[in-house]
């Protein structure tokens, strides 16, 4: 809980062995080959953490027991900003994605939920809805950048699939991808902290 982590080799936090109700939140992780290893393990929460900078991933999901939430992560400046592998039924939401390649996807990995249902409430990117990830790419191609929001609510007008590495066909798909909120609308509407829709 809110350690600074420079420049670790290997792993910047590694939980493994059947570690079960975890809480990872509020570090910041740089220069790590991977900023957070989930290893054999569930029921944890990974939230607030700021991780860039990594050479194979920010976040790395590796034969999980499932359950585990991540949400309200910066993950951005990685080769990957996230990779599940043999692992399922986890819920990844409200994380902000900026990395050459956003997610990272074994086909045996493709049960887990990418947005939570949609609800009022302050997403990571300053939107009035919470939903599901902003991805972004450091060209402004990324998923989130590029797709459009025409009612400006926040969130994109498609669903996105999220490819597995192999090509092979999947079912994890983000139905409420997170946009950019227009900076005026966002003004007007957020009063005495709280949104005003």
């Amino acid at each position: 809980y809110e350690n600074s982590l420079l420049s670790n080799l290997k792993n910047g936090i590694w939980i493994s062995d059947n570690s079960m109700l975890t809480n990872v939140s509020s570090n910041t992780i740089t220069g790590s080959d991977y900023g957070i290893m989930i290893y054999n393990s569930g029921n944890g929460l990974i939230i607030n953490n700021s991780i860039s900078g990594c050479i194979v991933s920010g976040i790395y999901l590796d034969r999980t027991r499932g359950n585990n939430e991540v949400r309200r992560n910066s993950v951005k400046s990685n080769p990957r900003g996230i990779y599940l592998y043999a692992s399922n039924n986890e819920l990844i939401y409200d994380n902000y994605f900026n990395n050459t390649q956003n997610v990272g996807l074994a086909a045996i990995s493709s049960k887990s939920s990418w947005n939570t249902t949609i609800k009022q409430g302050r997403n990571i990117i300053q939107g009035p809805y919470l939903g599901g990830n902003y991805y972004a790419t450091p060209n402004n191609t990324g998923f989130s950048q590029v797709t459009p929001d025409t009612d400006h609510n926040g969130i994109c007008d498609s669903s996105y699939t999220i490819p597995t590495d192999d090509g092979a066909p999947t079912i994890s798909i983000d139905y409420l991808p997170l946009h950019e909120y227009p900076a005026q609308t966002k003004a007007a509407i957020f009063r005495n902290g709280l949104w005003v829709l």
